[in-house]
């Protein structure tokens, strides 16, 4: 049996589409400029006390576009910032949820900082992408 090239875009969509590893990809090689230490991909599990007190159904965790920290001498350890790149999904309700669960572990159990991105703003000329991501990332470079 074949598949009609007409109809492959129907199937389950799984995992990141290209512009979207292109936006985040881009958020990465600014980020880089400024010597931060960057992971793309950061899975947190969520404490199952979390998931309890949220009454959360689905997997316990989430996979994070980017997590990055400014290098600095002499601190092991410093602030961490969740990145995230959005697109049109989005906007429906269930990513809106998961989103909404994903940034309150961040900002409620990590006590660190998660930053939304539009993936259209990702994905413009070089030059306005970067001073849209010097403003929106100015805490971080």
């Amino acid at each position: 049996m074949f598949q009609l090239v007409q109809r492959a875009s129907e199937g389950i969509k799984k995992g990141e589409g290209t512009t979207h590893a292109k936006a985040v990809n881009n958020v990465i090689k600014f980020l880089k400029r400024y010597e931060c230490e960057v992971y793309r991909g950061w899975y947190e599990s969520w404490s199952q006390k979390f998931v309890r007190e949220n009454k959360w159904k689905k997997e316990p965790g989430h996979e994070y576009d980017i997590v990055a920290r400014r290098i600095i001498a002499d601190v092991p350890f410093g602030k961490q910032y969740f990145i995230e790149v959005d697109g049109e999904k989005h906007s429906n309700t269930e990513p809106k949820i998961n989103d909404g669960m994903a940034e309150k572990w961040v900002t409620e159990e990590l006590k660190q900082k998660i930053i939304r991105l539009p993936k259209v703003e990702c994905l413009g000329l070089e030059s306005d992408r970067t001073s849209y991501f010097e403003e929106q990332l100015c805490d971080l470079i």
